[in-house]
Parts: C-alpha cells; sequence; structure tokens
C-alpha cells in the first residue's frame, strides 16, 4: 500500500512538472483576475486549459475559510486588526474591510 502510494506521489509530480515546464509555455495566455474567498488578487497568467489541472490554481472560493469567517463574525468597525504572516494579504484585506 505504501508503495502504491508512493508511485501515486511520483507520477503527479511528473505530470506537474512535464506540464508546467513544457505544456504550459506553449498554452494562449487567458489574463483572467484571480479570485480567493472574495478577494480579488490581481491578474493571473492563467493558461488556456488551467481549470483541467490541479497544478495551477486561479480560483480559491474558500481560501483561508475558517479565517475569513472568524474576522467577519468578530471585527467590528473601529477594531484594530493586527495580521500575522501577510502571505497574499487575503484575511488582511477581509480585515480592513471590516475595521
Amino acid at each position: 500500500m505504501i508503495l502504491l502510494r508512493k508511485l501515486q506521489v511520483i507520477i503527479y509530480k511528473s505530470i506537474s512538472v512535464i506540464y508546467t515546464k513544457f505544456i504550459w509555455p506553449m498554452l494562449p495566455n487567458l489574463n483572467k483576475p484571480g479570485e480567493f474567498n472574495g478577494v480579488r488578487i490581481g491578474w493571473l497568467n492563467q493558461r488556456f486549459g488551467s481549470q483541467f489541472f490541479p497544478f495551477e490554481i486561479a480560483c480559491k472560493p474558500n481560501f483561508k475559510r475558517t479565517n475569513i469567517e472568524l474576522l467577519r463574525n468578530n471585527v467590528e468597525s473601529g477594531d484594530i486588526v493586527t495580521i500575522i504572516g501577510g502571505g497574499r494579504g487575503i484575511t488582511s484585506v477581509v480585515a480592513a474591510r471590516m475595521a
């Protein structure tokens, strides 16, 4: 069972590398805006057919869902919110909208 799982991981990573290094650069660019949990993150370099491959994610409707729900339920206008480890800034944008 462990050997089968390792083989699956190797196959998945191999397909990912082949897609991102050789196939993806040749596909037409769609220039679509990305959106993570209702926050537009700007124009992504998304290519035609990307929606069929999990290697490139342009839209994550539930990105950090728990964090965002906590902010939306607990932050009120005028509150001061500190976000530690900003990353993409999605939770920061939601906190700024709420405060």
